[in-house]
């Protein structure tokens, strides 16, 4: 085994067991930095799971709306249901980037789809409860009520920024 893989493992193992510690630790050589961040946005999808965890426990909402970029939909679903929980209005911006850019076809089968739906449900409860707009019955399958959400979003946003 090469030295990066068994560096690799033990850091995801440190991380799953001292919960993404502050600051850099070092282990037999493997420096491990808090760079959240980076690791939000891991094409592995264990990295960032575990990535998200900590900016959800650490209840960080500018860390968590960055999981909103992951390509993985079952994270992006997490991280929008965590910013609904944390009610940080300054996530609203994000959210709509993510509603809007999750108006897309994807082939990858039905179990895609379902996860997109589930996308858009949460996201139009997100930015319900954070904007505080009664966006009324909302079809997540249906692409002129979302862009009825997404704009009514965008007016409160814009509304909020003067």
């Amino acid at each position: 085994m090469s030295r990066r893989n068994t560096c690799r493992r033990r850091t995801i193992l440190h991380w799953a067991l001292a919960g993404l510690s502050a600051g850099l630790a070092a282990d037999g050589g493997c420096v491990m930095a808090d760079d959240l961040t980076t690791k939000l946005l891991s094409p592995d999808f264990e990295i960032a799971d575990v990535a998200l965890s900590e900016a959800i426990t650490r209840r960080d909402a500018a860390l968590v709306a960055r999981a909103l970029e992951q390509s993985f939909l079952e994270m992006k679903i997490r991280a929008a249901r965590a910013l609904l929980d944390i009610g940080d209005r300054a996530s609203v911006p994000p959210l709509i980037a993510t509603l809007e850019a999750n108006q897309v076809s994807y082939s990858d089968g039905s179990e895609t789809k379902v996860l997109q739906q589930e996308l858009n449900e949460v996201l139009v409860a997100a930015l319900a409860r954070l904007t505080g707009i009664a966006f009324g019955a909302v079809d997540p399958q249906s692409s002129t009520d979302i862009a009825r959400v997404v704009a009514g979003a965008k007016a409160w946003a814009a509304g909020t920024s003067r």
